[in-house]
């Protein structure tokens, strides 16, 4: 029970960083700050991928001693706890909002990166310059009908990403004879959800940040993506799946 707990906290931590990726770069684009932006945008992408290379070896574990109950008890936990971690982040991202901003705020005074991040928490409401107006407001079921195609594209980016580690260790355990090949294949895996973001999803969500035009709704069909990942897609992926290995 301990090996599928921590595989489903570490799963759980890649999906709250990468949420809290777009939600920098939305606040960031909210007063104007592009550049910096990215940067956290690259920060928060950079604790995400530590979550998401810190489980393999947990799931190799597991492989190795063809516990497969358990390796499916650590898939559907993933899911499940990730799914929640999605929903308070989406129900409490205007609180993220306000605590980038004053990253922004902080790093534009002269603070470093890390002591921005620091001094946001107990100064978050000492912001120049942030009018919550320009995010917007938005049902969910508006923000999704109105970028339906970014919300499909998002939602297989993060079915990829999130499912590749999985599923290439399934089928190593189904092809033990072939393990260190299909191991070798993640990258490509992973490779075609990169090709996705790169040129289809990124340049729109560029758009709507250079312009700062219905932030929240961006935000909201990214976060949804990422829900719709998390809850349908992957869970019904390894659903079938559980009838085969």
């Amino acid at each position: 029970m301990i090996a599928p707990a921590f595989i489903a906290i570490l799963f759980s931590g890649f999906l709250f960083f990468d949420a809290m990726a777009i939600l920098a770069r939305v606040s960031a684009s909210s007063i104007e700050r592009n550049a910096f932006g990215a940067t956290m945008e690259k920060m928060m992408s950079t604790l995400k991928r530590l979550m998401i290379f810190s489980y393999p070896p947990i799931l190799g574990y597991l492989i190795v001693t063809g516990d497969t109950s358990s390796i499916f008890r650590a898939i559907f936990s993933s899911y499940a706890l990730g799914s929640a971690v999605i929903i308070l982040v989406y129900l409490n991202r205007r609180r993220f909002y306000r605590y980038f901003a004053a990253v922004t705020f902080h790093f534009d005074h002269g603070g470093s990166a890390l002591s921005s991040m620091k001094s946001a928490f107990s100064n978050r409401r000492s912001i120049e310059g942030c009018d919550e107006s320009v995010f917007g407001s938005a049902k969910v079921a508006t923000a999704f009908m109105n970028n339906h195609k970014l919300l499909m594209f998002s939602s297989w980016i993060f079915f990829v990403h999130g499912s590749a580690i999985f599923l290439i260790n399934l089928i190593a355990l189904k092809f033990s004879d072939y393990a260190p090949i299909i191991l070798q294949s993640l990258g490509v895996i992973n490779g075609l959800g990169t090709l996705v973001m790169a040129f289809l999803v990124d340049p729109v969500v560029s758009r709507f940040l250079d312009r700062r035009i219905e932030l929240d709704q961006v935000a909201q069909v990214i976060v949804g993506a990422q829900f719709l990942a998390s809850s349908v897609l992957g869970p019904t992926l390894f659903g079938l799946l559980y009838f085969v290995v």
